[in-house]
C-alpha cells in the first residue's frame, strides 16, 4: 500500500511537471547527501555519517528577474552508522523527496532559496521497533553557483522537523536503546544541469 502511495505521488508530480515545461526552466541536479542524524543524549551510541546518492528533478518558474519558485521531487539515500561497544549497525534510509522552495537570484551567477520538503520513504534497514516514521517534513536552504549558464554546482542543507524514528527502552539482538528520536537532516552537494 506505501509503495502505491508513493507511486501516486511520483506519477502526479510527473504530469505536473510536463505541462510546465513548456514555460519553466527545468534542471537535473546529480550528487551526495551526508546524513546529520540529530539523536538525543539518552542514545547509548555514537553516531558517524557517510556520504551517498542524491538525484533530483527541479523546475525554477521566475515571476520577476529576481524572485520565483522552484518545485522539484528527489531521490535521497541517507547513510549513517551506529557505533556501539559491542558492534556497529549502518543505517540506510531511501526517500522521495518534494522540495518546493522560493528563489533569489541576486544577479546571474549566484543564487539563493528557502523553503519545505515533505519526505516519504522507501525503504530502510531498520527494525520496525524503533517506529519508523513514513513521512517528514523539513526546511530546506540552498545556495547555487552558475559560472556558466547550463552548468552549476549547488549545496543545500535539510533540517529536521519531524522525527525519523522514536524508540523507548528497545533490545534489538545485541543492542540495548534507551528513550529517544531521531529527526531527518541532512547536506547535499550537486552538480547542476539547465536543460535549456
Amino acid at each position: 500500500m506505501r509503495n502505491l502511495k508513493i507511486k501516486t505521488v511520483i506519477l502526479l508530480f510527473v504530469m505536473a511537471f510536463t505541462t510546465i515545461t513548456a514555460w519553466a526552466q527545468p534542471s537535473i541536479k546529480i550528487g551526495a547527501t551526508y546524513a546529520d542524524l540529530n539523536l538525543n543524549d539518552n542514545a547509548l551510541f555514537d553516531v558517524t555519517s557517510k556520504p551517498n546518492l542524491y538525484l533530483g528533478l527541479h523546475y525554477q518558474l521566475f515571476f520577476t528577474d529576481v524572485i520565483g519558485i522552484e518545485p522539484g521531487i528527489t531521490y535521497q539515500r541517507l547513510t549513517s552508522v551506529l557505533e556501539t561497544p559491542i558492534a556497529d549497525f549502518k543505517l540506510n534510509r531511501d526517500y522521495i523527496g518534494i522540495p518546493v522552495l522560493i528563489k533569489i537570484l541576486p544577479n546571474s551567477v549566484f543564487s539563493f532559496g528557502g523553503g519545505v520538503q515533505a519526505g516519504f520513504l522507501m525503504k530502510d534497514n531498520l527494525s520496525d521497533n524503533f517506529e519508523n516514521k513514513n513521512f517528514t517534513m523539513s526546511g530546506q536552504v540552498q545556495a547555487t553557483i552558475n559560472p556558466v549558464k547550463q552548468f552549476g554546482i549547488e549545496l543545500g542543507y535539510n533540517f529536521g522537523f519531524t522525527p525519523y524514528i522514536e524508540f523507548t527502552n528497545k533490545e534489538v539482538g545485541n543492542f540495548q536503546f534507551q528513550n529517544g528520536d531521531g529527526s531527518n537532516r541532512y547536506f547535499y552537494t550537486t552538480f547542476l544541469i539547465n536543460l535549456r
